[in-house]
């Protein structure tokens, strides 16, 4: 049988090797098959002898696909200030992203990054960097929220926890000017005087018109030879599955960020876009590395995860509403961890697929193989292992996690648009990146880069 046959071929190069030293196993990040191998005269044993020259594949001898540097962002409502300040500090040590990916506020976000804009296009000071460009964003909800309207926000200093529950009693009235609107507050929309039939609360027109003014769209399309690549995810009502949106396949619009943002237990309204009504990407996934991978599955990622969620909490909850919080963190907060267990895996199981290939195809180059296994390599062997090799090599070679910590729980908090909570939060953001750049700096020199370098 061919699977015998190739058995015993692996098992005669390998004594070979053992009593000869004629093959040096070499482990490959990814390998081609060989195709289109040269004929030659038979020698004295009848089988055609091939040069090893010949048998290699010349895209064994290139290097490995260069690695992807990836910023994943989570969704988490106003929480996503802090990932403006991780971004900050990520473009200030000069590190730039072939993609950049989100779900809900992080899908926002990414957007910004990806292709955004001042909303005054005539203004001198229009061409800003990416960070600039976020955070006159958030700068921007923060300033609207606090003057309209100028109810229930004191202008001075007051506790977190009081902000917090004052800030997100103010969303929950009079949502947000840039965001959404309530219900109650638009007199003529449909089923007004019966709010039994209102299937959201807040409607979220304001945001797709304020990310027309925020982002250029034109810069989000296939034909558009724009970096870095943007991919965000949304929740597909009727089919129940995510749908993600990937720049590098389809043009991006206001439709498909809001859709990603919807989220329906705040009672976020669903965006409509041809023909499919779109949720909150986190109720599938909030940290869309998945979703990465599958989109992009030919090269190795490095990975930079903003967690806003905290996955530690040293103290039990004291009431209702602090355990419902500590539930929601963790139901939201990055486990990308249990994937790269899976990524490890695999990683090694591809190596040792490697070596097993590189001897076999050596022994197709020696002329060791009956013609019942050279068959069974060139149309069976050779390309299954291309199909392997090259539609599962986004590995996670590194990843680097900016863990955000927080010293108040409230459940609310993510609705606290407050100037006070938008500035704190950026800072935050970046100050956390920093420190974890500095330690992993130190780390890669003391012992080279590791998958969760930082945790």
């Amino acid at each position: 049988m061919p699977s015998i046959t190739v058995f015993t071929g692996i098992r005669r190069v390998w004594v070979l090797q053992r009593q000869h030293d004629l093959i040096r196993l070499v482990t490959v990040s990814k390998a081609m098959p060989s195709h289109n191998r040269k004929q030659h005269k038979s020698n004295s044993s009848g089988r055609q002898a091939i040069p090893y020259s010949s048998a290699v594949p010349k895209d064994r001898d290139k290097k490995s696909p260069p690695v992807e540097n990836v910023l994943v962002m989570q969704g988490g409502g106003s929480l996503g200030a802090y990932e403006c300040g991780v971004y900050k500090s990520l473009e200030k040590h000069g590190i730039q992203f072939d993609i950049v990916a989100g779900t809900s506020i992080g899908a926002i976000n990414a957007a910004l990054i990806a292709a955004g804009r001042l909303p005054d296009k005539d203004s001198p000071d229009n061409k800003q960097s990416s960070s600039a460009v976020l955070e006159h964003f958030w700068l921007s909800l923060a300033e609207a929220v606090m003057a309209y309207p100028p109810l229930l926000l004191p202008s001075f200093p007051v506790p977190d926890i009081i902000r917090m529950i004052l800030a997100s009693t103010k969303s929950f009235f009079w949502g947000h000017p840039m965001i959404s609107t309530p219900k109650w507050l638009m007199p003529f929309s449909r089923d007004y005087l019966f709010p039994f039939r209102w299937p959201f609360i807040y409607d979220i027109e304001p945001l797709k018109n304020t990310l027309n003014r925020y982002i250029d769209f034109e810069k989000l399309r296939p034909d558009n030879d724009h970096s870095p690549r943007l991919i965000v995810t949304a929740t597909n009502i009727q089919k129940g599955d995510l749908d993600v949106f990937d720049s590098n396949k389809m043009k991006i619009d206001a439709e498909c960020i809001s859709g990603c943002a919807a989220y329906v237990f705040y009672g976020i309204s669903w965006t409509e876009r041809n023909r499919a009504f779109l949720w909150d990407g986190s109720l599938q996934r909030n940290t869309p590395v998945m979703s990465v991978i599958d989109s992009s599955p030919e090269r190795p990622k490095k990975l930079y995860i903003s967690n806003v969620f905290p996955k530690r909490q040293n103290e039990i909850p004291a009431d209702l509403l602090q355990s419902v919080h500590r539930a929601r963190d963790i139901l939201f907060e990055d486990k990308t961890t249990v994937n790269t267990n899976v990524f490890k895996s695999i990683s090694e199981q591809i190596s040792l697929l490697d070596r097993m290939y590189e001897m076999l195809e050596r022994a197709y180059a020696m002329d060791t193989l009956d013609n019942d296994s050279k068959e069974s390599f060139r149309n069976q062997i050779s390309p299954e292992y291309d199909k392997i090799s090259t539609r599962r090599g986004a590995v996670i070679d590194e990843m680097i996690r900016i863990q955000r910590q927080e010293k108040v729980h409230y459940l609310f908090e993510d609705a606290d648009f407050s100037l006070d909570m938008i500035k704190q939060l950026i800072r935050e953001g970046e100050q956390d990146t920093d420190k974890i750049l500095e330690q992993y700096e130190e780390r890669d020199k003391q012992s080279g880069p590791r998958i969760d370098a930082i945790a």
